[in-house]
């Protein structure tokens, strides 16, 4: 190699325009993680809440031996481009896009150190193993709507008719114009007419709304993103979901429903302190998993439930095609639960990690659920 291109190699590593092996430190005590995605057989990327603030690892890679038990934890600091990520509460694995993964952050946010405001941001990146470290890559980074705060969760479903809905600024206002003709033409064929339309628009996948085959135009890069806000506080605020449709490509975001939530109502909420959404999880099959906990404060107490919400059909495209829930679900006292994803143990289905505050964090793998009923 010449003289001149090892300059430049080196040029452009130093400046971030190439991907580059985190910055890591050694292993160390599992810190928690209030979000986590699965990226291997045995590994998952977990995301802490650090502030704007504080410096220090915002992601890292927790290890599980599945064979003689046990995790490890080692921390990544990659370059972020920027404005170091702010309160991280959830993480995504790209299911058809292998290494790539969506992080965001729980909304817009002060930096209490410069007083600057900032748009929350969705972090698209790609990690990909290396020898003793892993390669990161920021893909770009996706601006979450100004009035969402306290996102707790996220989740990705395939758009079904891509050409149905564009990102060209002539459309900037009529995505949910383009939703609604979607669901028309479903209904138109299935044979239906339009008593129930507005229903069959809350949840166009439930039976005899049936949607085309998947189209072959070009696609791959739009998904539905639901945002799920936690509720709680002294308000009893419901837990929310707010529908969105991204462009992995352009990374660009809009809202459905005119940017209105929708109520996450069971299982009831009985005190401010329950949050009603800590995070979610869909699972291979479709179902959806929620979390909720109650916190006291940063030394508890803490409590945790995990229960089925419903199932989506994402072999047919977006929409809940049944609801699930059936108060069959884990309690989980003195731990407050923010992860959720599938388990890596056998016999186990789910896992999950906590962060509880003062006391650290834990991941553990769980058992069968029971019925509370």
């Amino acid at each position: 190699m010449g003289t001149e291109l090892r300059s430049l190699i080196i040029l452009l590593a130093a400046s971030g325009c190439i991907a580059m092996a985190c910055n890591t430190a050694q292993a160390e005590p599992f810190a928690g993680a209030s979000g986590m995605a699965q990226i291997s057989d045995n590994a998952y990327l977990c995301v802490q809440d650090t502030k704007a603030d504080r410096p220090g690892s915002r992601i890292g890679i927790l290890t599980v031996d599945t064979e003689k038990g046990g995790y490890d934890y080692l921390p990544l600091e990659p370059d972020w481009q920027g404005e170091l990520p702010h309160d991280l509460e959830s993480a995504f694995a790209l299911r058809d896009r292998p290494g790539e993964l969506l992080l965001c952050e729980s909304g817009a946010y002060e930096n209490w150190t410069t007083h600057e405001y900032h748009i929350g941001r969705i972090f698209h990146i790609r990690l990909t193993a290396a020898a003793e470290s892993w390669d990161f890559e920021l893909l770009g980074t996706i601006p979450i709507p100004e009035h969402l705060h306290e996102i707790e969760g996220m989740f990705l479903l395939p758009v079904f008719n891509p050409e149905d809905i564009q990102f060209n600024r002539d459309l900037f206002g009529d995505v949910d114009a383009a939703r609604d003709a979607l669901v028309q033409g479903a209904m138109a064929a299935a044979g239906m007419d339009e008593v129930g339309a507005d229903e069959a628009a809350l949840d166009w996948g439930a039976p005899g709304v049936r949607q085309p085959e998947p189209s072959d135009l070009p696609g791959r890069d739009l998904a539905y993103l639901i945002l799920c806000t936690r509720g709680g506080d002294e308000a009893y605020e419901p837990a929310s979901f707010h529908e969105n449709v991204i462009d992995l490509e352009n990374h660009e975001l809009r809202e459905l429903r005119n940017g209105q939530g929708i109520d996450i109502s069971v299982p009831p909420q009985s005190d401010p302190f329950q949050r009603g959404c800590s995070d979610v999880y869909l699972d291979r099959v479709g179902i959806l998993w929620i979390v909720s906990c109650s916190d006291l404060g940063d030394n508890g107490p803490f409590n945790s439930r995990i229960y089925r919400y419903g199932q989506y059909d994402i072999e047919r495209g977006y929409g809940m095609s049944r609801s699930i829930y059936d108060n069959t679900s884990w309690f989980i006292s003195g731990l407050k639960v923010e992860a959720l994803c599938g388990s890596v143990m056998e016999g186990s289905t789910l896992c999950f990690a906590t962060d509880d505050e003062g006391f650290g964090g834990i991941w553990r793998s769980l058992g069968a659920a029971t019925s509370l009923r």
